[in-house]
């Protein structure tokens, strides 16, 4: 973990709690859909997801029944979080640039293409 986000944590309870129950979220996957994002593309993505992630945490952490809860239970609530976040996230992206949503859209259909001529032969 980054000295920046450990001394975040002085400052933010939601970073503290993940630290001590050692939940991080992890990188961004570079694609949506098995499609290469554009750097914009990517930037808005980590963008969003950063936002949505912190904002799903910190609601969860402001919970009245978060305390009652197991350290289990917690980890696993802060990754469903995390990863609704980052659902919400792509298609948010994708709604933001219209050609991405083309490329998704072209790479799907090649896939079929290629599923159906696999299944003809």
């Amino acid at each position: 973990m980054s000295p920046i986000y450990r001394s975040q944590a002085k400052n933010d309870p939601t970073i503290a709690e993940m630290i001590r129950l050692d939940v991080t979220p992890g990188s961004v996957r570079r694609q949506i859909k098995g499609v290469d994002l554009t750097e914009q593309e990517y930037d808005q993505l980590t963008f969003t997801a950063g936002r949505l992630t912190k904002a799903g945490l910190d609601a969860l952490r402001h919970w009245k029944g978060w305390d009652g809860l197991t350290d289990e239970a917690k980890r696993e609530l802060m990754g469903d979080a995390m990863r609704k976040a980052r659902d919400m996230a792509r298609d948010f992206t994708v709604s933001k640039f219209p050609d991405l949503a083309l490329r998704i859209k072209g790479a799907k259909q090649e896939k079929q293409r290629a599923i159906l001529g696999v299944a003809a032969q």
